[in-house]
């Protein structure tokens, strides 16, 4: 899984466009998307072989804390 300094990162690099977008926002969204990814992880396994998605790319994990970050703003 990607480290939580680089995913934060990213995440606020992409939010600055936002309009009211607080670092708050970011840290929520990493904090609680890496818990949620750890809890799903057995069936992101399942899922992963029929999909042929990598768990671990660390752009798809980006993209969920973004989503992630996006509810937290709005």
């Amino acid at each position: 899984m990607i480290q939580t300094e680089r995913a934060l990162q990213r995440v606020l690099e992409w939010g600055r466009a936002l309009t009211g977008f607080a670092d708050e926002h970011a840290e929520e969204a990493v904090r609680g998307g890496q818990y949620i990814l750890q809890r799903i992880h057995p069936s992101l396994r399942d899922t992963s072989a029929r999909t042929g998605r990598d768990p671990q790319d660390e752009t798809l994990i980006v993209a969920f804390y973004r989503e992630l970050a996006l509810l937290f703003w709005l």
